[in-house]
This record gives structure tokens, sequence and C-alpha cells, in this order.
């Protein structure tokens, strides 16, 4: 059963969502405009810590308060998790929800993806195959690694010029902050040499 509970600001819709999510044991997805961003809880009259043990909360926090965040992006980058026992109509419902609201949503299949456990969220690959076992896999999306990579063998192969060189570093940096790993150090490491080494050629 889906719950769509609508009304003016200040009408007591969000206690009235609590307390049915209590009594049927289902989540609240916020559609607030303001409430997705970190930061604006007076504001925004966001659920306190203790409401958030009793119901999981949804669409809260997940952006910063300088950063433009409109239902485009909130439909491409906020990776919807769904138990696998509801994922079938799970898509369907928000999609529904979506142009209920008067948006247009993307038909391409490379953006109206089927639900699945792998998928690509921020230029990041999730896999959580073995999730049962406490385990999820966070790497780089393939095309990434594999513009790393070529890029990483070109700088140590022969002589680049020092921008193009820092620019290479700084996505390898990037790559590696962006799942928390470590193997990509050791081409930080080889790279940041080339540049050392072509600014002392330079001073020379």
């Amino acid at each position: 059963m889906l719950y769509f509970l609508t009304g003016t600001t200040a009408s007591g819709k969000s206690a009235i969502a609590h307390k049915i999510a209590i009594e049927k044991n289902i989540p609240i997805l916020s559609l607030d405009s303001m409430a997705v961003y970190r930061g604006l809880d007076i504001l925004t009259a966001k659920p306190t810590e203790v409401m958030r043990t009793e119901v999981l909360y949804y669409g809260l926090d997940i952006a910063e308060t300088d950063q433009n965040f409109s239902v485009v992006e909130y439909f491409d980058d906020f990776t919807q998790l769904e138990p696998s026992s509801t994922a079938p109509t799970a898509q369907k419902t928000f999609e529904d929800l979506l142009r209920m609201l008067g948006w247009d949503i993307a038909e391409a299949e490379e953006k109206r993806k089927p639900f699945s456990t792998a998928f690509d969220s921020l230029g990041a690959r999730v896999v959580t195959d073995d999730i049962t076992n406490g385990y999820i896999l966070v790497t780089n999306k393939d095309e990434r690694l594999q513009t790393l990579e070529a890029s990483a063998k070109d700088a140590l192969r022969r002589d680049l010029p020092t921008k193009a060189l820092q620019s290479i570093q700084g996505k390898i940096i990037f790559a590696e902050g962006h799942v928390f790993g470590r193997l990509s150090a050791v081409f930080v490491n080889a790279v940041s040499a080339r540049i050392r080494d072509a600014r002392s050629r330079a001073s020379d």
C-alpha cells in the first residue's frame, strides 16, 4: 500500500505521516524541496533523531546548502535501494509519482534502468551481491578505470607537459578518494615523481 500525504505548510503533515508510518510499519519518502539540504533542520521542521529511530526516512540531508538540487539530480543521482520483494513495483510507483507532479521522465534505456544488485551512482560502481554476509563492494566504473589506466601508462612511458601530468594526477586522486581505495596510491606516487622530474628539467 502506498500513501500520499499533501497539504499546506504547517498543517501537521509530518506528524500525521510519522504516526501512519509507525502504525503500518512503513518508511517515509520526503519530497520537501528544502529538507534535502543538510543544516536546515529548524527551517524545514525535519523529524527529530528519536523519530528517525522509530521510522525509516528517505530524502533528507542528501545535499549541501550551496548545491543546486532539483528533481533532475534527485532522479539521476539519488540511488533508490529497495528490498527485492518490492523492487518490481518500486520503480513504476516512483515514476508514476513524478508524472502526477507534472514531470516528464526520460524513457531512454540508459536513463531508465531496472533494479539490480549492482548499480552505478555518481561515477562509482556499487555491488551488493554479498550483502547478506555484510559486504558491499564499491569501486570506480569500468570506463573510468580503463581511462585512468591508459593515462597512467602514457604518463610513465613518455614525457608529458607538467600540466597534463597534473591533470592525470588529479583524476587518479579523485578516483582513489571516491571509493576509499588504496591501490591507486601506487599510480599517484609514480605520476607525482614524473611531475617532480618535469619541474626539475624545466628549472635546469
